[in-house]
């Protein structure tokens, strides 16, 4: 077995045991939406001056901000089987979005990291829980975190926001590429008799 290969059977390894995982992810993911809820404003709230020139009114009036003093992240090695993960569990995030709601860190005000969520609310927004979770999980076992396909593309968007680059139909542009990211992703599923992108 070649390099490559044995580079797919590892993926395709980390997925199967991703995929056995997903259920309690979700779980994870609902309390953690549940013991929030009470403390969920909008985006539109917030009164940022830029973000309406890129997102539609009902993505900004939609997606929710928490503000938390630790930004909420699972347990991947330990709690969930995938210790491929465990570098993620000790990254300094200043926001992360699950299932829609942005949790970002108390002391962070840039409305460019807003802008980062957002894009990742509209992902969530296309796919739903299951697919986003398990096309991300493809992107991050295979690639990494900076190059997985879903970072890779917020954060060359994150970039283009910060210069002022004007993105017409942003929302449209970050669907499109979420769909395909999960054409992507649902190869390697196939192998494992998982549907994905239904």
């Amino acid at each position: 077995m070649n390099d490559e290969a044995a580079k797919k059977e590892r993926t395709i390894d980390a997925l199967r045991r991703g995929s056995r995982a997903l259920p309690a992810l979700r779980a994870w993911t609902a309390d953690l939406l549940a013991q929030h809820a009470g403390a969920a404003s909008s985006v539109a709230e917030r009164g940022f001056a830029r973000l309406s020139d890129y997102f539609p009114a009902d993505v900004l009036k939609e997606t929710q901000v928490v503000s938390v003093t630790r930004v909420p992240f699972p347990p991947l090695s330990a709690g969930f089987g995938l210790p491929e993960l465990v570098e993620l569990e000790h990254m300094s995030f200043s926001a992360i979005t699950w299932a829609g709601v942005i949790f970002v860190h108390a002391s962070v005000t840039a409305e460019s990291t807003y802008f980062h969520e957002l894009v990742h609310a509209v992902q969530w927004r296309t796919l739903g829980t299951d697919d986003y979770l398990l096309t991300c999980g493809v992107g991050l076992v295979e690639c990494g975190y900076a190059q997985s396909p879903f970072e890779a593309f917020t954060f060359d968007l994150q970039r283009q926001f910060d210069r002022g680059v004007a993105m017409p139909d942003l929302a449209r542009r970050i669907t499109d590429h979420a769909l395909q990211t999960r054409a992507w992703a649902a190869d390697f599923y196939q192998r494992l008799g998982t549907p994905i992108g239904s």
